[in-house]
């Protein structure tokens, strides 16, 4: 049975198209629904893109920069849970926030 990573990764793997960014990964929209989980608190959230080292999360609200957080994406389809990913805040903007995973795709 395929575990959470693997699961995005295999998404990740089926979309990845070439681009001309200097990024050491493509991101890839995706526009899922999620949430994001911290001690004390639940944000919902709309992951807007994924690479393979983290995710930007479109969100009214917003953690600080270090921040440790749970990420659940769901399928839009049929909410089911896709994944659960340790992450933390790496970037704060307007519209949402920067994640990177604990553990990326390629370890």
């Amino acid at each position: 049975m395929m575990n959470e990573l693997d699961t995005i990764g295999t998404i990740i793997n089926m979309a990845l198209k070439a681009d001309n960014e200097n990024r050491k990964s493509t991101r890839i929209p995706i526009h899922a629904k999620a949430i994001i989980r911290t001690e004390d608190q639940t944000i919902e959230c709309e992951v807007d893109n994924l690479c393979l080292n983290g995710a930007f999360l479109k969100s009214d609200k917003h953690l600080n920069i270090n921040s440790t957080v749970l990420l659940t994406i769901f399928d839009n389809s049929t909410s089911r849970v896709i994944s659960d990913l340790k992450a933390k805040i790496v970037t704060v903007t307007k519209i949402g926030m920067g994640i990177q995973f604990s553990k990326t795709f390629q370890e």
